[in-house]
């Protein structure tokens, strides 16, 4: 089979930055808020870069809607395991706003006791906020502006403390800003993107307390993406024209 390098992987049609071994952090989705998830098979290098080869996988978030619709869940399972999630949907005229919030915690396990070094699941904490906007200026016109934040840290087993006591956090921000337009049977798409992906080093002598925490960055990814699609149809032809400019960097 093809490398998962190869399948990228969309957000609404944005990349994200960070691969983490060879693939995205899906911890970084909020599950709660995805409505289908697209897939192309086969080589789309023309439209998608030089990575998509094997496969284009597209994760379509939930559509803004009018009303007023808050959502609260929490769910509690073995080892200390929590995940809490809420959101909050509403709208004051064409403006429509969605927050979504969601943690997820657990104090790990292992099933193994004769290796204690080496657990099953570590000890994690992680949360996920984002913020949408949307502006319809009229059915033909509407604007996106979307922010994402990502926190996620994992730890050391127990028994590890005395030799490495250190734990590692992942931190990711993105910013989209995208503008679609109808004009005489033309849909025109712009967008604007920039996602980066954070990992440090975070050395702690006790995970009791973080007043003695120091932090070392381990390695910086970010994708930077500016593109305009015009979509339009010529009698039954249906054609697509359009430009994508991206940067993509990573340094340790």
């Amino acid at each position: 089979g093809i490398d998962s390098e190869y399948i990228v992987i969309l957000i609404d049609g944005e990349k994200l930055s960070g691969n983490t071994s060879g693939s995205v952090d899906f911890n970084r989705l909020n599950i709660n808020d995805i409505d289908r998830i697209e897939v192309v098979k086969g080589a789309s290098s023309v439209i998608y870069g030089s990575n998509a080869i094997g496969a284009v996988i597209n994760i379509i978030t939930k559509k803004h809607s009018k009303g007023f619709k808050p959502n609260l869940g929490f769910r509690f399972s073995n080892y200390n395991t929590k995940n809490f999630w809420s959101s909050l949907k509403f709208n004051i005229g064409n403006l429509f706003l969605n927050t979504d919030y969601m943690s997820k915690k657990s104090d790990g396990y292992d099933t193994t006791p004769s290796t204690p070094k080496t657990w099953d699941l570590r000890k994690f904490d992680d949360i996920t906020l984002s913020q949408k906007l949307v502006y319809e200026f009229s059915d033909s016109s509407v604007l996106n502006i979307k922010y994402k934040y990502y926190d996620f840290e994992f730890f050391q087993p127990p028994e590890n403390l005395i030799d490495r006591p250190h734990r590692k956090r992942y931190v990711a921000n993105n910013y989209n800003i995208n503008f679609k337009k109808n004009i005489f049977s033309n849909n025109i798409d712009l967008s604007l993107n920039y996602d980066q992906y954070r990992k440090y080093h975070i050395l702690d002598d006790d995970y009791s307390q973080t007043n003695d925490d120091r932090r070392f960055p381990w390695t910086v990814d970010e994708y930077r993406s500016f593109k305009i699609i015009d979509v339009f149809s010529i009698k039954n032809q249906l054609l697509t024209l359009g430009y994508e400019f991206t940067k993509d960097s990573g340094k340790s």
